[in-house]
C-alpha cells in the first residue's frame, strides 16, 4: 500500500519549478501502471507553463490492502479533506465493486497555489507562484516511472 500511496499522491497534484511563458498550447499524457494501480496524467500547457492538469487513477481494493468499497472509502477519507472546497480543483471518486476510480482536475489559472499546497498529495518544488513547468514536471514524473504516451 505504501507504494500505491506514494504514486497516488504524486499523481494527484504535482508542482514543479518556475515555468516560462509562451502562447503555443500542447498536451502531454503520462501513464504509470503497476500491480493494480494505474494513473494517467494529462498536462495542458502554453509553452512550458502548465495551465491544467487532469489525473485519473484506478486502483484495485487488493492493491490498497482493503476488501470492500466501504473500507476503501474510510481509508481515503482523511486524504481527501479540502479537495471539494478548493477553488480551481475538481475532484471525483467512485467506489466500484473491486476498485476505485478517482479523477482530479486542477486549473492552474484559477487555483490558489498556497491553498492547494495544503492538500494531501501536493508536492511543491521551487516557486510555483510563477507557474508550473511542463518540462520539469514531465522529468519528475519519468523519474518515478511514468511513461509518455500518445
Amino acid at each position: 500500500m505504501k507504494k500505491w500511496f506514494k504514486f497516488a499522491l504524486l499523481g494527484l497534484i504535482l508542482f514543479a519549478l518556475v515555468a516560462c511563458q509562451s502562447a503555443e498550447e500542447s498536451t502531454t499524457k503520462l501513464v504509470y501502471d503497476e500491480d493494480g494501480f494505474t494513473n494517467e496524467i494529462v498536462l495542458i500547457a502554453e509553452g512550458d507553463k502548465v495551465i491544467e492538469q487532469t489525473s485519473k487513477t484506478e486502483t484495485t481494493y487488493e492493491a490498497l490492502g482493503v476488501s470492500t468499497a466501504e473500507e476503501a472509502e474510510e481509508m481515503m477519507a482523511e486524504f481527501l479533506v479540502g479537495y471539494d472546497s478548493t477553488e480551481g480543483v475538481k475532484h471525483q471518486i467512485d467506489y466500484l465493486d473491486d476498485r476505485l476510480v478517482e479523477s482530479v482536475t486542477v486549473n492552474y489559472d484559477a487555483v490558489d497555489i498556497d491553498e492547494m499546497s495544503e492538500l494531501a498529495g501536493s508536492f511543491v518544488d521551487g516557486d510555483a507562484s510563477k507557474g508550473v513547468s511542463l518540462k520539469l514536471t514531465v522529468e519528475m514524473m519519468e523519474e518515478v516511472g511514468y511513461k509518455i504516451v500518445d
